[in-house]
């Protein structure tokens, strides 16, 4: 009778062990609600990435941003890589738009566009509320599962800040990703990348208020 109590200790010692560290991780990790990881910065009071970026990409801690496109690419393979979570904030200085990814990181480009904003599949206009366009067009990637089901909870994101006020999803075909960031005027913008995880990627885009 001994022995099955000392064993039954020290299986109730190892679960709650367990759920201690279980809820420990889920505490650091937590989550936007869409599902994003939140970003993570620098002047603005964000936790920094643990892991490292891409030489070149780092974490700015200035923001001078740049009207001239910007264009980002990853060694990886062929094989799309799924977006997961997109989420949105406004700071202090600037507004933030999050793009959250399995697997690796998508190569990017971010570059003023002019209207129409149309989508890629069919051709037809897409309303996106702003003044100026930003697409943020990213490959491969895509934003469904092999089922065809979306893999982000919307396509449609409500900014409102002093310089994004929308942001749409336009593309999600062929391999590419596209999102279009409505701005009240062409400000200066800013990019860079975060590993939150050990398996995810965010792609951060910064639009500086007027």
């Amino acid at each position: 009778m001994r022995s099955f109590s000392v064993k039954t200790a020290l299986i109730l010692a190892t679960l709650l062990a367990s759920a201690f560290i279980w809820a420990s991780c889920g505490d650091d990790n937590g989550t936007t609600p869409d599902g994003a990881t939140p970003a993570a910065t620098t002047p603005d009071g964000s936790t920094p990435a643990t892991n490292e970026t891409p030489a070149g990409v780092g974490t700015p801690q200035d923001f001078e941003g740049s009207l001239e496109p910007i264009e980002r690419t990853f060694e990886q393979g062929v094989l799309p890589t799924a977006l997961v979570g997109v989420a949105g904030a406004n700071q202090t200085l600037w507004d933030r738009l999050v793009f959250e990814f399995q697997a690796g990181a998508p190569n990017y480009r971010i570059e003023y566009v002019e209207p129409p904003i149309t989508d890629c599949g069919s051709g037809e206009p897409i309303e996106v509320r702003g003044e100026a366009f930003i697409q943020v067009r990213m490959f491969p990637a895509q934003a469904h599962d092999l089922e065809g089901q979306p893999t982000i909870e919307s396509t449609r994101i409500e900014q409102n800040g002093p310089s994004m006020v929308e942001a749409v999803q336009t593309c999600d075909f062929e391999g590419e990703v596209i999102w279009v960031l409505g701005v009240t005027e062409e400000v200066p913008f800013r990019d860079f990348t975060l590993l939150p995880g050990t398996f995810t990627w965010q792609i951060v885009v910064d639009t500086r208020h007027p």
